[in-house]
């Protein structure tokens, strides 16, 4: 016998990595954070990142984050408010390109209690999981620690 779960699953979002347009459809509110129902009550970091491929790396070095439906969309004042009381710290990471650049620009401009960052140039990855694709684990550890150690510092 087959049990069907009674949960429905109504969101969805493809990708077409091949298109030129088009590239993402699907039913996912434009305001809504991927990401945003799973992370803890409180903590002392969050990261709010340019798109939920991010959302998974960032977690899997135990990260929490989450991610609006486009690297185009700036997180609303309420999310920002709720995350800033529940996390120390709340950061931002967009893509080291142009449309990355300016959107981080306006966020920064529009939310200056967030910390805005992107991963430098000279290291040859463009986001978050570019860089755990090209380093590695262990690399990736080092450059997160070298992160931290340079935001205290900073302080």
């Amino acid at each position: 016998t087959i049990r069907q779960d009674k949960q429905k699953f109504e969101l969805w979002k493809c990708y077409f990595p091949m298109r030129k347009t088009y590239r993402f459809i699907g039913n996912y509110p434009s305001k809504k954070l991927q990401g945003y129902d799973k992370l803890p009550k409180e903590g002392k970091v969050c990261v709010i990142t340019k798109s939920m491929k991010d959302v998974l790396s960032l977690y899997s070095f135990g990260i929490p984050a989450c991610a609006p439906n486009s690297e185009v969309i700036i997180p609303s004042e309420n999310i920002v408010k709720d995350l800033t009381s529940r996390f120390k710290y709340v950061f931002c990471l967009w893509d080291n390109d142009k449309t990355g650049v300016t959107f981080l620009l306006k966020i920064r401009k529009k939310y200056p209690q967030l910390h805005c960052f992107i991963i430098p140039r000279s290291l040859g990855a463009k986001d978050f999981s570019d860089l755990v694709a090209k380093y590695g684990v262990e690399q990736t550890k080092n450059y997160i620690k070298e992160f931290i150690t340079n935001f205290k510092n900073n302080e």
